[in-house]
């Protein structure tokens, strides 16, 4: 998935294998690619016109493609006699790396700089695939900074890929390998795991700080600026969101379980499970939600219980008891019925726990929340918001 503004964009299918455009934010789409010729995988756009892809031909050969007009035709510029190419990361049209294998697995980095017209290997390494691979757009020293993935080790290149450094051969932290990187500058980075947990380091790569958060699988990582990020948790009905680089982060409603996701700024961003079910937001994801757990003690009864502070500005927490495992529902509605906020569809433990609502979009006034579990409506009460 990839936007090159806040109304057009190409989405890549794998089933059937078809690239589909947007040219109105995602409300009607068209087939661009379809059939068995040219099969597009991972796409990334200049402009409206020209973009690559990693994919493959009806030989099942790795295949870099090139289109120069908005995605109507592609054209492959590169087919591969074995090798397997993963990863592509382009610093703008004409200066590119993909990263893979040569079939054995052998490490592999392919480099071009006249637009893909060539595409020779530029390292070769020891045994193992590289999976994906993020080079800074901006030099550092008159050279580009770059850093690539294998399994669970990180490789890194100042000197624009002519060399690859192993400097980190276990990110560890208990979680499993690597999926998803991105640096904002030479120092500060984030990467995504397979297993609850998502790390950043400050020092290039070096070391590793890590959170941990359940449902945290191929997650995906979504760019609005250099603060402000979102996560995908795949599992789950929420996303991660942070507006400070991660020294402070929130969770946002995802209704499709979202584990793809692209950020076109701070405020516009869409995201999918597994480019389907689509959504997304223009006011950047909404208030911040929580939910706790505050206890593991199996309640006697489902209780809602009335929300604290209250009145509120512009957050209250509001607590609920699960005396056995649940599908939640926590519904928030105006003073006119209408429904301004649901927490959906999110599987429960039985226990405790305490639910925060940020209201900082909304108006002063009355406010009603209720409590489904596993389909029946357990409670409603009110609340008030005054600012």
């Amino acid at each position: 998935m990839w936007y090159v503004n806040a109304n057009t964009g190409w989405i890549t299918l794998y089933s059937p294998f078809n690239t589909i455009k947007t040219t109105d934010g995602g409300q009607s789409w068209v087939v661009q690619l379809s059939g068995n010729t040219l099969r597009a995988g991972f796409i990334q756009f200049f402009n409206d016109s020209v973009g690559v892809s990693l994919g493959s031909n009806s030989s099942n050969q790795s295949t870099i493609l090139k289109t120069t007009n908005g995605g109507v035709n592609w054209n492959a510029i590169h087919i591969s006699s074995g090798d397997l190419y993963r990863g592509i990361s382009f610093v703008n049209k004409d200066t590119g790396w993909v990263c893979g294998d040569n079939g054995i697995p052998l490490l592999r980095i392919w480099r071009t700089t006249d637009g893909g017209s060539t595409f020779p290997v530029q390292y070769a390494g020891a045994g193992g695939s590289f999976q994906k691979i993020f080079m800074l757009k901006e030099k550092v020293n008159g050279e580009y900074v770059g850093w690539s993935i294998v399994e669970q080790s990180l490789y890194k290149t100042i000197n624009s890929g002519v060399n690859w450094n192993l400097i980190n051969s276990g990110i560890g932290g208990g979680c499993q390998s690597l999926y998803d990187i991105y640096f904002i500058d030479s120092s500060n980075g984030i990467i995504t795991r397979n297993l609850s947990c998502f790390s950043k380091t400050t020092d290039g790569g070096y070391t590793w700080i890590h959170f941990y958060e359940f449902g945290s699988v191929n997650s995906s990582i979504g760019v609005g600026d250099n603060n402000t990020f979102w996560l995908t948790l795949g599992t789950v009905d929420t996303l991660i969101k942070t507006t400070n680089f991660f020294q402070t982060y929130g969770k946002q409603v995802s209704a499709s379980h979202a584990n793809v996701i692209y950020a076109v700024d701070t405020s516009i961003v869409f995201a999918g499970r597994d480019m389907l079910n689509m959504e997304k937001t223009t006011n950047g994801g909404g208030p911040f939600v929580e939910v706790k757990k505050i206890s593991s003690k199996v309640p006697g009864e489902f209780m809602l219980y009335q929300n604290y502070p209250n009145p509120f500005n512009p957050s209250t927490i509001i607590k609920l008891d699960l005396p056995k495992s649940s599908s939640i529902n926590l519904v928030i509605c105006d003073v006119l019925g209408r429904e301004i906020y649901t927490f959906a569809n999110r599987y429960l433990t039985a226990g405790s726990y305490s639910f925060t609502w940020d209201a900082s979009d909304y108006p002063s006034g009355l406010y009603f929340y209720s409590l489904n579990a596993d389909g029946a409506i357990i409670d409603t009460k009110k609340m008030v918001l005054l600012k």
